[in-house]
């Protein structure tokens, strides 16, 4: 009797033994996500028009996205890693209304706006989140479109978004109007070139992009036809940094120069008009043989100079 009680009891201490190397592993639950939106049907635009060098006012379309026609997104994690991102075609039936769902935390969100596409780089970190010029040429770039952005700081927590998600965009870059007001009696084109536009735009530091030894610049054109010549206009991103417009006078025939204008430390600012107005040969303007500058707060707008 006692041999088997001490058999059972043997058999019970392996039993107990073997059960408690047994580890149930537990149901894998995913992390829980809270939807976020944000919206840009409030989004406000500031448009003037300069007429005549006199100051227009700025008149503000509240939740229109009027002529915007891309929308680009990216959100960050507090580490810098890159959580989600989306483009929006103003073909999209939801275009304005950014939908996401990210988990409790901390993050970071790029939110642009432009008329047309952009060459917008999320990146797997926001260091990388950038924006890059196109290109005419190896030396020279295509005028960036009109372009709003918005950078937005905001937590997650189990009651939704920290903040509220209308979002009004800010342009980032300035505006360069030249005014050329001679009238040429013999037919040419005039060409314009801003030496020292930036190459890119960095959404880390919210800063242009400067590559200063390439001597990248923009080429704008108009015909002469006899009248006065007004009227160049671009967008400029270099909005940290002056510049130097160089405008020359062609002839149609044998494509020469016949006029040259420099005008050196140029400077535009953010959603502003940086106006250049003057007369390329120093005869036509009598007393006045440089540009003059103004900046015209309006667009909101920049300096306005006499050449």
């Amino acid at each position: 009797m006692k041999y088997v009680n001490l058999t059972v009891v043997i058999l019970s201490l392996f039993f107990f033994s073997c059960k408690k190397d047994v580890v149930s592993e537990k149901p894998v639950v995913s992390e829980k996500k809270i939807p976020v939106s944000f919206s840009l049907n409030d989004f406000i635009q500031k448009v003037s028009d300069v007429d005549n060098g006199k100051k227009a006012k700025a008149t503000a379309r509240s939740g229109s996205l009027n002529g915007i026609s891309n929308i680009y997104y990216a959100v960050y994690s507090a580490s810098g890693s890159k959580m989600s991102s989306l483009n929006q075609s103003s073909s999209d039936a939801n275009f304005g209304t950014i939908a996401d769902s990210l988990p409790i935390g901390s993050y970071t969100a790029i939110i642009l706006a432009a008329d047309a596409p952009l060459i917008f780089t999320a990146g797997t970190n926001i260091s990388e989140a950038s924006l890059t010029a196109s290109y005419l040429s190896s030396t020279f770039l295509l005028p960036y479109p009109n372009t709003f952005c918005k950078k937005v700081s905001f937590d997650v927590s189990g009651n939704g978004m920290s903040v509220n998600g209308n979002v009004v965009l800010e342009r980032l870059m300035g505006k360069l109007k030249i005014d050329v007001l001679d009238v040429f009696a013999v037919p040419g084109y005039i060409k314009v070139k801003i030496e020292g536009e930036s190459v890119g735009y960095n959404f880390n530091t919210m800063t242009p992009v400067q590559d200063l030894t390439s001597g990248l610049g923009m080429w704008l054109t108009q015909i002469d036809t006899g009248a006065p010549n007004g009227l160049f206009g671009s967008t400029v991103m270099n909005t940290t940094q002056t510049f130097t417009v160089t405008i020359t006078r062609h002839d149609t025939v044998f494509d020469q120069v016949v006029e040259t204008k420099v005008i050196r430390n140029v400077r535009v600012y953010p959603n502003k008009q940086t106006t250049l107005t003057g007369y390329l040969n120093s005869a036509n303007g009598s007393v006045k043989t440089g540009f003059e500058v103004a900046v015209d707060q309006t667009w909101g707008e920049g300096p306005a100079s006499t050449f």
